[in-house]
């Protein structure tokens, strides 16, 4: 978290954001990152996430 706060405090374009919408972006940049790291790319080159659904 401590990393979204750096992000969205630095950026003053970011700073109306809700605190919902921040951590939902931050979520989804990791996940982003992951899917790029693991060459998760489609066939048209479009990159995906692999979210696995927990009990």
């Amino acid at each position: 978290m401590i990393r979204c706060q750096k992000f969205f405090t630095n950026h003053s374009k970011h700073e109306k954001l809700s605190l919902t919408t921040a951590v939902a972006f931050s979520f989804l940049k990791d996940r982003l990152n992951y899917s790029i790291k693991n060459n998760w790319v489609d066939g048209n080159g479009g990159i995906y996430f692999i979210l696995p659904i927990q009990n």
